[in-house]
């Protein structure tokens, strides 16, 4: 069996929704049953062009291959089953997950520093406002980034239906457009870090522009492996 037909097989296994383990490993199976039967029937002196073709007769065609995978549905990934839950609630609760833990372990590092300061050296007062620093910025820029990317490449690799992903991405994009966020600590730590959600018209450029930047480095490079993939959007029904 050639490596075109085993990745075409792949291929539809994955569009219908089996796990991707699962596929390859039943693919590989396949493959592996197919070498024995022509290992048995060249061992018995059958030519090669013709051990190849009675082979593929043992074995079966594809798609009774393809039918006796889809017939069980214990194959199916959970994520093919609920790609709204997976793919358009999940990242949005994993941003917001994301994002509490990180302000709450800056506050606890701020909190901690400030009782602390008197037995702190400079070095350790300034590398706990860097770190404070740094959990602001994956709170309000990375969290959102490593959701929504997430769930593009599990997506990706699922072959789930585009227009989940794409919703989620948006909703996440959108969410962390209308937060609004300011982190002020000075040397002596004794500044203020403040989180809010909420938009007003005047502001709308501002929160569309915000949106873009979260939206774009996601989705972009996400509808470009749609494209050079040529991934349909739309799973068959079985």
């Amino acid at each position: 069996m050639n490596e075109a037909r085993l990745e075409a097989l792949t291929e539809r296994l994955l569009r219908a929704g089996v796990a991707p383990r699962r596929a390859r490993r039943a693919v590989q199976e396949l493959r592996a049953h197919h070498a024995d039967v022509v290992a048995e029937l060249r061992a018995a002196g059958i030519p090669p062009a013709q051990s190849e073709a009675l082979a593929a007769e043992r074995v079966g065609p594809d798609e009774a291959f393809v039918r006796d995978m889809l017939a069980r549905p214990e194959l199916r990934s959970w994520a093919s089953r609920r790609p709204f839950v997976a793919f358009t609630l999940l990242p949005l609760l994993a941003f917001i997950g994301l994002s509490a833990l990180c302000v709450g372990s800056l506050i606890a590092i701020l909190e901690a520093a400030r009782h602390w300061r008197a037995w702190l050296s400079p070095a350790l007062v300034e590398g706990a406002r860097g770190l404070c620093a740094a959990l602001f910025v994956v709170a309000m820029w990375l969290a959102p980034l490593a959701a929504a990317g997430v769930a593009c490449l599990l997506a990706a690799r699922q072959r789930i239906a585009a227009r989940w992903v794409i919703a989620g991405v948006f909703l996440v994009g959108l969410l962390r457009a209308l937060i609004n966020g300011s982190f002020d600590v000075p040397t002596s730590l004794h500044g203020s870090v403040s989180m809010g959600i909420g938009w007003a018209p005047h502001r709308l450029p501002e929160t569309a522009v915000r949106a873009a930047i979260l939206i774009a480095p996601v989705l972009l490079p996400y509808l470009w492996w749609l494209r050079s993939h040529r991934v349909l959007t739309i799973r068959p029904r079985h």
